[in-house]
């Protein structure tokens, strides 16, 4: 064994921490959960992989997820996540085609929101982009093409 200790020692240890309930996948898991929920950042995909990946059962995690993690949150964090991302831009248009609404859906989904939620919230959020310009009257700067990346 590692560090020294011997087989039996290492498996009465586990016993005598189980039986006090220091090793509990599910409660464990209940509080990772619950930790990410108040942080609100992330989408149930992300948090899904994240407890799998600390050794949290499968099965364990879509079950506790599905008691714990409504449909409700996730639309919340995104929009929450959404609303951070958008004020990044500056107010500049925003349109399905601009590289602006393609960096935005990847930062969603990166965090783990779900596709079709994503989208939703952004046709949502081009709608009410477009309707504020309308409503202010603003228009392009003559001669404007828009953001330019690099170069000069």
């Amino acid at each position: 064994m590692q560090h020294g200790y011997e087989e039996d020692e290492v498996a009465e240890t586990l016993e005598r921490v189980s039986e006090l309930g220091w090793l509990d996948d599910e409660q464990t898991a209940r509080s990772w959960i619950e930790g990410e929920k108040r942080k609100g950042s992330h989408g149930r995909a992300w948090v899904k992989g994240k407890i799998v990946r600390r050794g949290i059962d499968e099965t364990l995690a879509d079950r506790l997820l599905d008691t714990l993690w409504s449909t409700g949150d996730e639309e919340r964090f995104a929009r929450r996540v959404l609303a951070s991302e958008l004020a990044k831009t500056g107010g500049e248009p925003l349109t399905f085609s601009s590289g602006t609404f393609r960096r935005i859906a990847g930062a969603l989904m990166r965090r783990g929101f779900a596709s079709q939620l994503v989208r939703e919230l952004l046709e949502e959020a081009v709608e009410r982009r477009q309707q504020e310009r309308r409503e202010s009257g603003w228009q392009r700067p003559e001669g404007w093409k828009g953001r330019r990346r690099g170069g000069s």
